[in-house]
């Protein structure tokens, strides 16, 4: 039990508790193995203390990997809020499950105790809340440097037709069509080789250099 304790002291939802209260705590957990669903009743935190398990977002792509020493649940259980997300084992893993009635029963006799799990609930909280907002603003910043990047490019093609146009004595619908003839004939070829063709201004406007009015492609 005092390594156990040990282990938990690890858990930032516990953190404060002393050996007495954790033993509480501890009482009402048994080993399993963690799955937890979308929208699926919060009745249950686990503990992770070995192997690794993966958070799953509504579309199944990948939120995060879990690693030993952590809390998978916590919220819903203190909420009482259904679940938003899916938890997988990706390997043979140790968990402690944690039901909420313990959580009910165990902090009535104990106030101190209750008041300490709920502090650390917000801290949880406001700290996964702030991952997010980080996450978001690295998502924003990438967003924007795309919009520039394609914004730049644009200029770049209208540049490309525009000096396509006055070489080939053309008007820039004639010279777009020509364009977006070789790149469909590229397509059919290989979708990769189009793509660099697109992207490979220069090169083009080199060729196009070399065009004469009225040639023949």
């Amino acid at each position: 039990m005092n390594k156990l304790i040990q282990v938990i002291r690890k858990i930032s939802l516990f953190d404060g508790l002393g050996p007495t209260q954790m033993q509480k705590v501890l009482g009402a957990w048994r080993r399993g193995k963690s799955c937890t669903l979308p929208t699926q009743p919060g009745d249950e935190m686990y503990i992770l203390l070995s192997g690794e398990a993966v958070m799953y977002a509504l579309d199944d792509s990948e939120i995060a990997r879990i690693q030993p020493v952590a809390t998978i649940g916590e919220l819903s259980i203190v909420t009482k809020q259904p679940r938003t997300s899916a938890v997988k084992a990706m390997q043979a893993s140790n968990v402690l499950v944690f039901k909420r009635l313990a959580l009910d029963m165990a902090p009535k006799t104990d106030a101190d105790a209750q008041a300490k799990i709920l502090r650390n609930v917000v801290e949880i909280l406001a700290g996964k809340m702030n991952d997010d907002t980080e996450r978001m603003r690295e998502y924003l910043k990438e967003v924007l440097i795309s919009q520039d990047a394609v914004s730049q490019l644009q200029k770049r093609v209208d540049l490309a037709l525009s000096l396509l146009a006055k070489e080939t004595g053309t008007d820039m619908d004639t010279a777009k069509a020509r364009i977006d003839e070789q790149l469909s004939s590229s397509m059919m070829r290989n979708p990769y080789d189009a793509l660099f063709e697109t992207f490979s201004l220069a090169t083009m406007l080199s060729s196009l250099r070399r065009w004469k009015p009225n040639q023949i492609w």
